[in-house]
């Protein structure tokens, strides 16, 4: 039996947005061992009666008919220990056991990841922002995250796709229902150059509590992220506390005092969110760490094509008018999320399983997620590399001056850690503190 079946089970004990994942794994070492806990054994953990009672569960017949219709629908799972699992995802409180994706999953680690957030009721400069600053970053080979959403996250999107970068898209639904229903065409071309996720299963329909949840994950895949414009109510001021929490950088583009969509990004720019009128204001803040990974030549050639696009946003139907439905025709969940699971139709086993093209965990045979195994990428490494990593503690984020009590000069850890975290073996905290991964 697959470990995915597992990780399959446990995020449906789980509820959307639990905290309880890191609790239960610093007492278990997988998905599996926690699946073998016996009813006794969990009731002396602290965790709700409802999980302890769904940790008691263990019919498998949900998990393998959502792994089968992954299989037969072309949808890939990511598991919380599978290598392609965000790094910095996993660092927030409350990680999804599993992401489920269509299309091409990014490797996250060691790359530059923004999250551009805005409104649905968008203005004609934010949607020149939005979009500009879109295609400046994706250009310069940054990954572009948003939710899809009506208004600037759509034009970020495009922005990206236009650029011929790369874009992923969170999703409060699963990963196979296209919502808004107005972007089925930006959905597709989204999947044609990066991915959709989800942390819902396949067929989950919309939940209005559904994207709250979902912010957290596209600023705690991300670097940063960018408020374009939007309200003190709106769903972007919603990503940027997501982000604060998370330790995340925070930009915003500033606007007119007096108009109502400038009044998030304002309100965070005072708080000392780091302004950004252009991508540049960006990239600033990351040269240190990314500066390898990021195509300057590409960037400086695409500051003459990045203008908005009204024939780009035509083509993937992306609307401009008509904004602040809000959550119009959104179904409303009345039930305490802490007691119930989200309604889920669940779909027949399949007789013959079809693996998709897409990765899928680690079922698929034919296609290798890396070209290099573990081993060799640690081998792969220098003598002041490999040092600096066997000096920083598997458990715990250290300081600069910590890893230089073990004799390395601090010019020189600095240097390195860069690299490192280009390479994906560690990644930057608040605080100048560092993380293997």
């Amino acid at each position: 039996m697959s470990d995915t079946i597992y990780w399959i089970w446990l995020s449906l004990c789980l509820t959307p947005g639990s905290g309880q994942l890191h609790y239960l794994l610093d007492r278990y070492s997988s998905a599996y061992d926690i699946f073998r806990a016996e009813e006794e054994e969990l009731e002396r953990l602290e965790l709700s009666k409802r999980l302890i009672n769904a940790l008691c569960n263990k019919d498998m017949t949900e998990a393998y008919a959502i792994n089968d219709y992954c299989a037969s629908h072309k949808i890939g799972i990511i598991s919380y220990e599978h290598e392609f699992y965000p790094g910095k995802l996993k660092l927030i409180s409350n990680p999804p056991a599993v992401l489920y994706f269509r299309g091409t999953f990014p490797r996250f680690n060691g790359r530059l990841a923004l999250g551009i957030v805005g409104t649905r009721k968008m203005s004609e400069y934010g949607k020149k922002m939005a979009y500009k600053i879109a295609y400046e970053l994706a250009s310069a080979e940054a990954i572009i995250v948003s939710g899809m959403a009506l208004g600037n996250d759509a034009v970020a999107a495009c922005g990206a796709i236009s650029a011929g970068g790369k874009t992923v898209a969170v999703l409060g639904t699963g990963v196979d229902v296209v919502y808004p229903p107005e972007h089925s065409k930006l959905y597709e071309r989204i999947i044609e150059k990066g991915c959709v996720i989800s942390e819902y299963p396949p067929t989950t329909a919309a939940i209005a509590n559904h994207f709250p949840q979902r912010n957290r994950i596209i600023s705690g895949i991300c670097s940063g992220t960018l408020v374009i414009e939007g309200d003190l109510d709106s769903g972007s001021m919603i990503s940027a506390s997501c982000a604060i929490e998370q330790g995340r950088d925070v930009f915003a583009v500033p606007g007119n005092v007096n108009d109502k969509n400038s009044e998030g990004p304002n309100k965070l720019l005072r708080e000392g969110a780091i302004i950004a009128s252009c991508a540049d204001d960006i990239l600033r803040e990351y040269e240190f760490y990314y500066g390898k990974s990021l195509n300057y030549l590409a960037l400086s050639m695409a500051r003459g094509h990045s203008d908005i696009n009204e024939e780009a946003l035509r083509s993937m139907n992306i609307c401009t008018e008509g904004y602040g439905l809000g959550k119009k025709g959104l179904k409303k969940k009345i039930e305490d999320p802490e007691n119930l699971l989200p309604p889920r139709k669940i779909p027949k086993r399949q007789e013959k399983e079809e693996l998709p093209t897409t990765l899928l965990a680690s079922e698929s045979k034919n296609e290798k997620p890396r070209s290099m195994t573990a081993d060799e990428e640690y081998a792969s490494l220098d003598e002041i590399e490999r040092g600096i990593l066997l000096a920083m503690p598997d458990d715990r984020a250290v300081s600069v001056d910590e890893i230089a009590r073990s004799g390395f000069e601090c010019s020189s850890i600095m240097g390195t850690m860069a690299i490192l975290e280009i390479k994906g073996f560690v990644s930057s905290l608040p605080g100048g503190l560092y993380i293997k991964l």
